[in-house]
C-alpha cells in the first residue's frame, strides 16, 4: 500500500549524466538520490529496467524480456570499484554526446566490457554471489538466457524463423542447444547477475534516504522476446505460432488512423485457466525490483483495442472485455500488500473506474492538461 503522501521526480537511468554515453546505475545515480533527500523527496519514478534492442528504437516498452535487465545500464565505475575490471580496460572511452545516447556506440562499448568483465571472473574462483543469483532466479533467468544465446546463434534471426524444433521448443532440441550455447548462457546470466547487483545496492541506499522507488510495467511485451518464445500460450497466437490480432488504439484527436503497436494481445481466458501464473510472476519480479510500481495502459485490463494482424493501420480495430476484477482478485490474494499504480489516462470509462474504485488504486493525473480549456 501507499503509505506516504509525498512528492518526487520522474527521471529514467538512461538520462542521468555519464561519461560511458548512457545514465546507468553508477556514481550520478547515488548523486542524484542525495538531491532527492536534501530536496525532502520521497518517490523516485523510473522508466521499465527491462532490455531494450535497435529494431524497436531503444523502447522499453517492447522489450525482449518481461523480466530481465537492460545491461546497458551496468555501471563501469562500479564494475572497477568491484573489481570486475581494471581501470585500463574501460580505455578508450569514444567521444559520446553529452546531450543524447547514440544506442549502437554505446552497445558496443558496453558489450566489449561486459565481455571483459565476464573473462576476467571465468577465469577467477566460482564466487558465491554468482551461484546463489543464478539457483534463485532460475525460473526466469534460464530461460531468459538461453532466448539471448540463440538470437547470438541465429544471428540475430526472429524466433519464429528459427529451426520448427527449436522455435516449438522440442525437449531433446532445446537439451541439446543448452548443452552446444553453455558458455554464452553462463555469460548472460553474468550479465544480469552484474545488473542485480549493482540495482540492488542503489535500490537500498535510497531506502536508506527514505526514497521510495516507483518502477513502470508495460502492459505488452514484443512478439521477438523470450515472453512469447517460451510461454506461446498466453497470447493470441495461430497454428504456425503468428500473431492473429495486435494491439493499439483507435484513432482519436492525436491520429486520424490510430496509434498500431503491434505488440501480441493476451489470450486472457487462456490466462484465466492458468490462475494468470505468467502474470502473477511478472507483479512478484517487480515487487523485488521496486517498492511500488505503475501499470502502463491500465485500461486494458476493463477492455482492450485490437486489430487484424497484417492491418497497416488502427482503424478496423475493436473493443474486447479484459480480465476485469478477476485478475486484480488473483492478485490481491497472492500479494495483499501490493502498490500499484493505474496509469489512466484518456478515456476514463466507468469499468476502470469502477476497477481503480474496488481496489483502491490510485491513478494519474497530468499537470499539462491542467491549464488547456475546461
Amino acid at each position: 500500500m501507499i503509505q506516504t503522501r509525498g512528492s518526487g521526480i520522474l527521471l529514467h537511468i538512461t538520462s542521468l549524466p555519464s561519461t560511458y554515453g548512457i545514465g546507468d546505475f553508477g556514481p550520478s545515480a547515488y548523486r542524484f538520490v542525495e538531491a532527492l533527500a536534501r530536496a525532502r523527496q520521497h518517490y523516485w519514478q523510473i522508466l521499465p529496467l527491462n532490455p531494450t534492442r535497435c529494431v524497436y528504437a531503444n523502447s522499453p516498452y517492447c522489450s525482449p524480456s518481461g523480466f530481465a535487465m537492460n545491461s546497458l545500464l551496468i555501471s563501469p565505475d562500479l564494475l572497477v570499484r568491484d573489481g570486475f575490471l581494471e581501470a585500463a580496460d574501460l580505455e578508450p572511452v569514444p567521444g559520446f554526446p553529452e546531450g543524447r545516447v547514440v544506442y549502437e556506440a554505446v552497445t558496443w562499448y558496453k558489450e566489449r566490457l561486459l565481455s571483459c568483465a565476464y573473462r576476467r571472473f571465468s577465469e577467477s574462483a566460482p564466487e558465491s554471489g554468482y551461484e546463489a543469483f543464478s539457483a534463485g532466479t532460475g525460473w526466469w533467468l534460464d530461460d531468459h538466457a538461453l532466448f539471448v544465446a540463440l538470437k547470438d546463434h541465429f544471428h540475430g534471426l526472429e524466433w519464429s524463423r528459427w529451426p520448427a524444433e527449436i522455435r516449438n521448443r522440442e525437449a531433446e532440441a532445446i537439451h541439446e542447444m543448452r548443452e552446444r550455447l553453455a558458455d554464452r548462457i553462463r555469460k548472460e546470466k553474468f550479465i544480469q547477475y552484474l545488473a542485480a547487483w549493482q540495482w540492488s545496492a542503489l535500490h537500498r541506499h535510497c531506502t536508506g534516504r527514505g526514497i521510495q522507488i516507483i518502477g513502470d510495467i508495460p502492459i505488452y511485451v514484443a512478439y521477438d522476446s523470450v515472453d512469447v518464445w517460451a510461454n506461446p500460450g498466453i497470447v493470441q497466437l495461430d497454428e504456425d505460432l503468428r500473431p492473429t490480432v495486435v494491439a493499439g488504439v483507435p484513432p482519436d484527436m492525436f491520429s486520424a488512423t490510430g496509434q498500431l503497436w503491434g505488440n501480441p494481445v493476451y489470450d486472457w481466458p487462456a490466462l484465466r485457466e492458468r490462475g494468470y501464473d505468467w502474470w502473477v510472476s511478472r507483479v512478484a519480479r517487480s515487487g523485488e525490483l521496486y517498492d511500488l510500481f505503475r501499470i502502463d495502459h491500465f485500461r486494458a485490463f476493463a477492455d482492450y483495442y485490437e486489430v487484424p494482424a497484417g492491418d497497416a493501420t488502427a482503424e478496423n480495430g475493436t473493443w474486447v472485455d479484459g480480465p476485469g476484477a478477476d485478475f486484480f482478485e488473483v492478485l490481491a490474494r497472492r500479494f495483499p500488500c501490493f502498490a500499484i499504480v493505474a496509469e489512466d489516462l484518456g478515456a476514463n470509462t466507468p469499468a476502470v473506474q469502477g476497477l481503480l474504485d474496488r481496489f483502491d488504486f490510485p491513478g494519474m493525473k497530468i499537470l499539462l492538461f491542467a491549464f488547456g480549456e475546461g
